[in-house]
């Protein structure tokens, strides 16, 4: 089982530390993690392997340590929620649901831009003489309950929002905001795949 770092500023990143080898991996390298970032899971991933004086170079700090930091911000986020849930109905708009739709379409288009702006700031610029390999990366059971669990809840929200929109003639700003939120959110999960201290691996050379 490997020792689990997370990159200050930068959770595109995790440095997985095992059998003093630090293996650097990059959660968003594949595509399909963006739809389903649980596929990060028992799929071989490449990593990079560094050197010990490199990883003393980098400012990490132990996986699982924001933990408490994301329960007060999830306890403000849920407190919002129940403040504005009487202001709902005062944001209701009438708009066409041709408008509607492009209007989503357009919010989906910006957040993928910024996703893309984002990953590319967080990419870090690895000297060609690293070794690559692969590796399967097998999460806790907390892991793997908390991603599941974050996942369902996110998609629901993606997918209920926009048909109440849509379809259900629910016109509503402040929902439209939520969605495109929401959609951001979504397209980061990937980033989030590995978020126990510690993660149980397979080197594949």
């Amino acid at each position: 089982m490997g020792i689990v770092h997370a990159l200050i500023k930068n959770p595109r990143y995790k440095v997985i530390e095992i059998d003093n080898r630090y293996l650097m991996v990059d959660l968003t390298q594949n595509w399909y993690s963006y739809i389903c970032p649980m596929l990060n899971w028992f799929i071989p991933m490449k990593y990079i392997e560094i050197s010990s004086e490199e990883f003393s170079n980098i400012n990490t700090f132990k996986n699982g340590n924001q933990n408490n930091k994301s329960m007060v911000l999830g306890g403000i986020g849920v407190t919002i929620g129940i403040f504005l849930k009487g202001f709902v109905d005062v944001v209701n708009i009438s708009i066409s649901t041709t408008l509607l739709l492009i209007l989503f379409i357009i919010a989906m288009l910006a957040s993928i831009l910024l996703k893309i702006n984002l990953s590319k700031k967080l990419k870090i610029n690895i000297d060609n003489h690293h070794y690559f390999g692969r590796v399967i990366l097998i999460p806790t059971v907390k892991n793997f309950l908390l991603v599941i669990c974050i996942y369902i809840v996110n998609i629901m929200l993606v997918i209920g929002l926009f048909v109440g929109n849509i379809f259900y003639n629910k016109q509503n700003v402040l929902m439209y905001i939520i969605w495109i939120l929401m959609f951001f959110i979504f397209m980061c999960l990937n980033m989030t795949s590995i978020s126990d201290k510690k993660i149980h691996i397979k080197i594949k050379n």
